[in-house]
């Protein structure tokens, strides 16, 4: 009894010393990031309003525009290290999410005619969400130059909303969009960097790029409202086209300086990297164009003298500096 109860208790043991040195092992090749980012949607201004065209009054051709504005927001990264090769994989989640508003006086706007508008304040939000997941494989050339190349898939949700309130003394009328880009696809890329110093391999000059290709549905949807006057909660949401599907290109790039070494104590043995940099993100036809000229046909008007067009798709994207910190296993 004794000799088997011996046996049991060193079984144990060992099987649990065996799912230790697995645990450790496993997580000695794993790493976490997270990422600041500090970006600005990469639009030069949002035209916001319709053009109205008035004989002799060439002032009723102005419009405003939104200018982007930098925002802070953040990003995820957990990759895993296969045991004895330079091959990672990798799941990552990058957000980015943005609001302006502004206030114009004496804009026409929203089909009020000969009269200027007297207050006209619009805000537009910017909604992204990036998911990847896939491999990443290293390849050594020389003592102080690495490629890493990528093969990920890619999803990729943008929404943009555009509220427009506009007055001419009682008169309130009222617009909103929702332009909706959604889609997956394959993606690739390239990553070089170079050790900066011989005798010092911590620090490194990186860049490089990634490129998508996405299969994506396309939804906008646009109401109007009259909130006051003779046409009181008069207004349409037909303006609404069945969602259409396209193919988009999304690009994008970095060049950052990075900062990396092993940190060995009494309680652990890790790698830290710090990188700083800036990156670029551009996806091609993104987004329907949001300046579709008002219609005053909801309102039993004769829209002779309205400006209505509809311009061709529109590409977004950001750009800005970011900052990354990574923790990971000393194999990671």
């Amino acid at each position: 009894m004794m000799k088997t109860a011996l046996k049991v208790a060193i079984g144990s043991l060992l099987a649990v010393g065996s799912i230790s040195n697995a645990m450790a092992d496993f997580g000695g090749r794993v790493s976490g990031a997270a990422t600041l980012t500090y970006t600005e949607a990469s639009n030069n201004g949002l035209s916001i309003g319709d053009i109205r065209i008035v004989a002799g009054n060439d002032d009723q051709r102005r419009a405003q525009f939104l200018e982007p504005e930098f925002t802070a927001d953040y990003a995820l990264e957990l990759t895993y290290r296969v045991q004895n090769t330079d091959t990672r994989l990798f799941v990552s989640y990058d957000h980015f999410s943005d609001d302006e508003e502004t206030l114009a006086e004496q804009v026409s706007h929203l089909g009020f005619g000969a009269a200027f508008s007297s207050a006209n304040n619009a805000r537009a939000e910017h909604d992204s969400q990036e998911f990847r997941f896939g491999a990443r494989h290293v390849l050594h050339f020389g003592n102080r130059f690495d490629m890493q190349l990528n093969g990920f898939v890619d999803y990729h949700k943008l929404e943009r909303d555009v509220f427009e309130d506009v007055r001419n003394g009682a008169l309130i009328r009222q617009r909103h969009i929702v332009d909706e880009m959604r889609g997956w696809g394959p993606g690739f890329g390239a990553q070089g960097r170079v050790q900066l110093m011989a005798n010092n391999p911590c620090w490194g000059l990186s860049g490089g790029a990634n490129v998508s290709l996405l299969y994506v549905d396309n939804e906008y949807v646009q109401t109007f409202r009259d909130e006051t006057g003779a046409f009181e909660n008069n207004g349409y949401s037909h303006v609404n086209p069945q969602d259409s599907k396209s193919v988009v290109t999304k690009v994008d790039t970095h060049l950052a300086l990075d900062f990396t070494r092993g940190v060995k104590s009494d309680m652990a043995n890790f790698l830290l990297s710090v990188v700083l940099g800036v990156k670029y993100q551009n996806i091609n036809n993104a987004l329907k164009n949001t300046n579709t000229g008002w219609s005053s046909a909801a309102t039993g008007v004769a829209d002779s003298d309205d400006s209505l067009h509809v311009a061709n798709p529109v590409d977004w994207g950001r750009m800005g500096p970011f900052l990354q910190v990574r923790l990971g296993g000393r194999h990671a």
